[in-house]
């Protein structure tokens, strides 16, 4: 792997090619010449001293970006994932600029969707959902709270959610979930709002247990067919 220690900037004319090795930026990146990223893990960490971080210039597809800057990042010019965000620590400045596709993959290899990890780290704005794309979310090793905000997607709609942060998810809205494999409880109860459903909307899913750290508090619906079948639902209350 490649570790810059300040800043990268490919200048006009220059070509910057990692392939599917990873590379960490503490500082700030900016593309000017041509940068094919399509195949690698890009992470941007906190420079010394601790400031804010940018990510500029011609950025186009991106495979796995990891943002792991407590100070923050800024992006500055449009960006399309096409495997994983990993919101570890800081927030990620996106504003508008931000397209999640797992189907505009350049020369990788196409995934059944787009994994968003949040940790410590958070959304500033909304993203754009590629047309026909998936995103699945998974909250990871917070030991506080989580309440999704910016990492759901407008129409709620996810491929699949994975739950291993201890101190839990509180849910507020109504999400469904497309997969045939949808729910993994690991670590954490997922507290859903009053009158609010995590839909299971696959029939074949058969549900999955719960356990004494992890289940769902709060509504749950599993989808079934015409013929009768037994489903489990991972629900308690401590």
């Amino acid at each position: 792997s490649l570790i810059v220690n300040g800043d990268l900037l490919i200048n006009s004319g220059g070509t910057f090619s990692p392939g599917a090795l990873s590379f960490v930026v503490a500082g700030n990146y900016t593309n000017n010449g041509t940068a094919q990223l399509q195949l690698c893990t890009m992470r941007m960490t906190q420079p010394t001293p601790a400031v804010q971080t940018s990510i500029s210039g011609t950025l186009g597809i991106v495979r796995n970006l990891r943002i792991d800057n407590p100070s923050g990042v800024n992006l500055l010019s449009n960006m399309s994932i096409s495997a994983s965000l990993s919101l570890m620590r800081g927030t990620f400045t996106n504003d508008t600029r931000l397209t999640l596709n797992n189907l505009n993959r350049g020369g990788g290899t196409q995934l059944s969707s787009v994994t968003l990890t949040r940790q410590a780290g958070a959304l500033a704005s909304p993203y754009t959902l590629g047309s026909g794309a998936s995103v699945s979310i998974v909250y990871s090793g917070s030991p506080t709270l989580i309440t999704p905000d910016n990492e759901l997607p407008a129409s709620k709609v996810l491929y699949a959610l994975s739950v291993n942060t201890p101190g839990g998810v509180a849910l507020g809205t109504d999400i469904t979930l497309t997969s045939s494999n949808p729910l993994t409880l690991t670590d954490g109860v997922v507290t859903v709002a009053s009158g609010k459903t995590i839909i299971c909307s696959d029939v074949e899913y058969m549900g999955t247990s719960g356990t004494s750290t992890s289940y769902i508090n709060g509504g749950m619906a599993l989808v079934a067919g015409r013929i009768p079948v037994t489903k489990t639902f991972p629900l308690g209350s401590g």
